[in-house]
């Protein structure tokens, strides 16, 4: 009920939104500079967390946010970390701290613990977080079109 709910409340607030084209979203690779371990029993690559000021600079720039205004976004990861995503510069994005309610976090937690216990896919999990991500922000994010690009962690 609570995953409904959260799901439910976050689709009216959409006065910002994800640049697909700057924020496609990708995920960790063992050639990934900040490649950790593969985890759990589908051997997924995991990578550490690491958001430089510079990769912020470059991550908030296409969004016109301004160094004084970081304050007010988490440095989000699309695809979160605990589920294979990457810290490349295209898995960042500027969220607003004043929109985002905590819903994505607990959404990443339930899929987090499903793919840790073995209940779900990697698959499954990352359209967990698109899904939300989708309803909250009006984009289209899709698994296939996320799981296609494997970045190598190279920052732009």
């Amino acid at each position: 009920m609570l995953f409904s709910t959260v799901l439910a409340a976050a689709v009216t607030k959409r006065d910002y939104t994800i640049l697909t084209s700057y924020t496609p979203g990708c995920l960790c690779t063992a050639s990934d500079i900040h490649f950790k371990e593969y985890a759990y029993s589908a051997k997924i690559a995991k990578c550490e967390r690491s958001v430089s000021s510079g990769e912020k600079a470059r991550v908030a720039k296409p969004y016109g946010v301004a160094k004084s205004e970081y304050p007010n976004y988490i440095f989000d990861h699309l695809i979160p970390l605990s589920i294979g995503g990457s810290n490349d510069d295209d898995n960042i994005w500027p969220m607003p701290i004043a929109q985002e309610n905590g819903g994505k976090d607990v959404v990443e937690k339930k899929a987090f613990e499903q793919l840790s216990n073995g209940q779900i896919t990697q698959r499954q999990a990352i359209t967990m977080v698109l899904n939300y991500v989708n309803n909250l922000y009006g984009t289209s994010y899709t698994a296939d079109r996320v799981m296609s690009r494997r970045c190598a962690g190279q920052n732009h």
